[in-house]
């Protein structure tokens, strides 16, 4: 795990308080129905989702922030569980694998992934959806839908 610089931080701390101002901080829906919990800024998405797990101590909030690297033609993206950052990496948009990490304070050993699925890269506009799997002794206990993202977003979406 990298450790993220103090500009980086404040943007995610920005995107986590826009989350809580639109009332996203407490859904418990594990997909809502019109699948678009990201809110976008510039080049910037963040996605938030309660996650509950009662089977390894889960109870937090999981947010995953979306930065487009246009010159890279690539993303940075972090998970955060309850402010604190697990995975922070660059990737290729061209199908990325599912990336896991630990969730180090849990009372149980559990790991989450992130999938993002439906990359496009078209016109200059990045756009997918991301997925974050709850994972338990090598079996897959929950699947949260975070939602889509639009990059730069459409004005209606800002």
């Amino acid at each position: 795990m990298r450790i993220v610089d103090g500009q980086r931080l404040d943007q995610m701390r920005s995107l986590y308080s826009l989350h809580k101002s639109r009332g996203l901080h407490g859904i418990k829906d594990r997909q809502l129905q019109n699948n678009s919990i990201c809110s976008c800024v510039g080049s910037q998405c963040g996605c938030c989702v309660h996650m509950e797990v009662e089977a390894v101590g889960l109870n937090d909030t999981g947010c995953v922030n979306i930065t487009y690297l246009s010159k890279e033609i690539g993303f940075e993206f972090t998970l955060s569980v309850d402010g604190i950052v697990i995975i922070d990496k660059k990737i290729s948009v061209s199908n990325p694998p599912p990336l896991c990490a630990a969730i180090p304070y849990l009372k149980k050993l559990a790991s989450a992934c992130v999938q993002f699925s439906n990359l496009t890269f078209q016109d200059k506009r990045f756009s997918g959806c991301v997925s974050v799997e709850i994972v338990f002794a090598g079996e897959v206990l929950v699947n949260y839908k975070f939602g889509c993202f639009h990059i730069p977003p459409a004005l209606g979406n800002r």
